[in-house]
C-alpha cells in the first residue's frame, strides 16, 4: 500500500469534496504534506485512514453531537468567515489583505452587509448622568469589570430588540452598541470618532502606534462560530435584544479559556523576565508537564495569520523574537492571537488589561454580525444532550 496519497485519493477514500477536505486540514483534523510539486499537497494513508475510521463511527448521533460540541464541522451554516487553508477570510475577503489599511469600521460595513455608501457618520447622544458617574468609579478597575458593569448599564437605552424591522436603524443602533462597549473599554464617553482613533486619544499613542492598534482590531473581528460568538447567537436565537447578545458574548470572552487567556500570556512574559535564561524557563515548563500559552492553534497548523498580521506591524525585538524561536524549536507550536496582543500591548506600552480590550472591542464587531445574521434565520438553537447519567 502507497504512504502517502494526493488529494483527490485520499477525498475519495474519506467520501468527500477536496474542498471539505482541506476544511479538515484547516481545522487540524488531519495533515497535508508538500507534494513533489509545491501546488500539491499530499496525506499519509495512515492518516486518512483512521480519519475515516473515526468519521464512521461518529455517524452515530451521540459521537455527532460530541464532535460537533469538540473542534468538530460546523454546528450552524454561516456566510460570515471562512478558515481554509490555514488563512482566514471575511465574506470571501482575505484577512491579511484587509489588515494592511481597514478600519474596524470597514469591517462592520463587510460582516454587517451595509448597503455601499453606507454613513456611519452620526454623532452619539450623550450618555446618562449614572453612565458617567458610574464610568469615573470604575477607572481604577481592569477592562473585563468596566465592560461588564458599563455595557449593561448603557445599552438598554439602545434600541436593539428583536422587533426593529428598519434596517438603517437597526445598522445605527449596532454602531452605537460598537460604540457604548469601546467607551467601556476604554472608560471614556461614546463618540463617532473611528475606534482606533479613539483608543489613540485614549492611549495617547503616535500614528505607528495607532495603526498597529487598528491592525489588532481587525483581525479580532471574527473568528466563525467560537465560544463567545456561538454564545451571542444562542441569546440572539431567543428574540433577546443585540445588546443582550453582546452582553452574553462578552461573558464567555472573559474565561481564561478565550479573551482571557491574554492573562495567561501576561504571566508568561514576566516569568521569563525574570528568569535567567528564557529557554531553561520554556523548558522547565514543558518537563514539569505545562503548557506554553500563546503558541499553537488548532486551527492554524502552521501559524495563526491573525498574530502574523499583528507581530509584522512591530519593530524587530530581539527578545520577542527569541522567545518565538525557541518556543517553536521546543514545540513546533507558533505564535497565537494571543500571544501578539500581548506583545503589542507591551511594546506601545499600553495599559494593564488592554490586549483583552484590543479583543473585546473588535469582536463586538463579529458577535453583531452573528446575531444579525440569526435573526435572518428565525429559529432557536437548542441542542440536544447525550445523557451519559444513571437511568430511572
Amino acid at each position: 500500500m502507497a504512504v502517502y496519497m494526493n488529494a483527490k485519493q485520499a477525498a475519495a477514500a474519506l467520501g468527500i469534496r477536496q474542498q471539505t477536505l482541506y476544511s479538515y486540514v484547516s481545522r487540524g483534523q488531519i495533515q497535508s504534506l508538500p507534494g513533489d510539486d509545491h501546488r500539491e499537497r499530499r496525506f499519509r494513508t495512515a492518516d486518512v485512514e483512521k480519519l475515516a475510521s473515526q468519521k464512521s463511527v461518529g455517524r452515530k448521533p451521540k459521537h455527532v453531537a460530541k464532535a460537533t460540541l469538540d473542534w468538530g464541522l460546523p454546528v450552524l451554516e454561516s456566510g460570515l468567515t471562512l478558515i481554509e487553508d490555514g488563512q482566514l477570510y471575511f465574506r470571501g475577503r482575505s484577512v491579511a489583505d484587509l489588515a494592511e489599511s481597514a478600519s474596524l469600521e470597514d469591517i462592520a460595513r463587510i460582516l454587517w452587509s451595509c448597503e455601499e455608501g453606507y454613513s456611519f457618520d452620526f454623532q452619539e447622544e450623550p450618555p446618562s448622568l449614572l453612565w458617567k458617574n458610574a464610568m469615573r468609579s470604575l477607572e481604577d478597575q481592569s477592562p473585563i469589570v468596566r465592560c461588564a458593569i458599563l455595557f449593561s448599564l448603557g445599552h438598554q437605552k439602545i434600541n436593539s430588540n428583536i422587533w426593529q424591522r428598519d434596517r438603517i436603524q437597526t445598522i445605527r443602533a449596532c454602531l452605537s452598541l460598537l460604540r457604548l462597549l469601546t467607551a467601556s473599554a476604554l472608560c471614556t464617553e461614546p463618540n463617532a470618532k473611528p475606534i482606533h482613533m479613539q483608543c489613540q486619544k485614549a492611549w495617547n499613542l503616535d500614528d505607528n502606534a495607532t495603526d498597529i492598534v487598528r491592525t489588532a482590531l481587525v483581525v479580532c473581528a471574527d473568528h466563525e462560530l467560537n465560544a463567545s460568538s456561538f454564545t451571542a447567537r444562542c441569546i440572539a436565537s431567543t428574540g433577546a435584544s443585540i445588546g443582550a447578545a453582546i452582553t452574553g458574548g462578552l461573558a464567555a470572552l472573559s474565561g481564561p479559556l478565550h479573551g482571557g487567556f491574554t492573562e495567561r500570556v501576561e504571566a508568561l512574559f514576566k516569568e521569563l523576565e525574570a528568569s535567567r535564561s528564557f529557554k531553561n524557563s520554556l523548558q522547565e515548563r514543558l518537563t514539569r508537564g505545562d503548557i506554553i500559552p500563546g503558541f499553537g492553534h488548532p486551527l492554524y497548523p502552521d501559524g495563526d495569520p491573525r498574530a502574523k498580521a499583528i507581530l509584522a506591524k512591530l519593530p524587530r525585538n530581539r527578545e520577542l523574537n527569541r522567545i518565538i524561536e525557541i518556543v517553536e524549536t521546543l514545540t513546533g507550536k507558533k505564535p497565537t492571537i494571543d500571544f501578539a496582543l500581548v506583545a503589542a500591548r507591551r511594546h506601545l506600552g499600553l495599559p494593564a488589561g488592554s490586549a483583552f480590550s484590543l479583543f473585546a472591542i473588535g469582536r463586538t464587531v463579529g458577535w453583531i454580525a452573528h446575531v444579525l445574521e440569526q435573526r435572518e434565520q428565525r429559529s432557536l438553537i437548542r441542542p440536544r444532550a447525550n445523557y451519559i447519567g444513571p437511568r430511572p
